[in-house]
């Protein structure tokens, strides 16, 4: 089976601050953009005094978060994960001549495997690696987290975005629990998908980080701010819608 976007789904085209960016021309990806370029999604504002200079973005997917990231922090190192076919077409098309973006084709898990990408219900921005429904898939590649990032040789992480529809616990448990990456993450913004994960997130990090809600438009999703507790005297503490 394959997904049902592909090269004949009808695109259209946004501008954010002279940035043309092509997305499926839907009501998903229109409430997407508008979620993160407005800064409701992945809110900026309790930077302070910390400067990122290396952002991961997991589940890259179009590249819409990159851009922004790109926008709010141009002297920041970025590296996109996506691994549908689909997206990645937009997300190279989207970030074409950003010297600073750096494209890897495969999603991120706990093992270097091909596995079964499934159709979202209202497009590939919902794409998930888990389904309780038959649902339109495609295989593609996915790396060990650890050893993927570990690839990259940079010395630290300052953000590190993961929105993997559910996906989000396995590669925090590979991150921090692998032995195979010893640099440390500044902040961590993910969007949760499930109360119990959300729960399991704030437990598993709770020893080091700081964690500020975000955004919970529903009761299942969210997004949530982790902040390495040394940096807590530096930042400004975010608003909670």
């Amino acid at each position: 089976m394959t997904s049902s976007e592909n090269s004949e789904t009808p695109l259209s085209h946004s501008d954010f601050h002279g940035h043309k960016i092509t997305h499926p021309d839907s009501p998903l990806y229109r409430m997407v953009l508008d979620e993160v370029f407005s800064g409701e999604a992945y809110p900026l504002d309790w930077l302070g005094a910390f400067v990122p200079t290396v952002i991961f973005d997991v589940g890259a997917n179009i590249g819409t978060t990159a851009i922004y990231f790109h926008h709010h922090c141009p002297q920041a190192t970025i590296h996109c994960y996506e691994p549908d076919p689909f997206n990645l077409q937009l997300l190279e098309q989207n970030t074409y001549g950003i010297d600073q973006i750096t494209i890897h084709p495969f999603g991120l898990h706990l093992k270097n495997d091909q596995m079964p990408l499934y159709q979202g219900p209202h497009g590939t921005a919902e794409n998930t690696l888990f389904s309780d429904a038959p649902a339109p898939f495609q295989v593609v590649p996915v790396r060990r987290a650890s050893e993927a990032v570990a690839e990259t040789g940079v010395p630290q992480i300052s953000i590190l975005k993961i929105d993997v529809e559910g996906a989000e616990s396995l590669i925090l448990l590979d991150l921090f629990s692998s032995g195979n990456l010893p640099i440390p993450i500044g902040a961590i913004l993910i969007e949760h998908h499930a109360d119990h994960q959300k729960k399991w997130i704030d437990q598993y990090l709770a020893e080091f980080y700081q964690v500020f809600p975000i955004q919970s438009p529903m009761p299942h999703r969210g997004t949530r701010l982790y902040v390495l507790k040394q940096l807590l005297p530096i930042i400004r503490p975010p608003q909670t819608t």
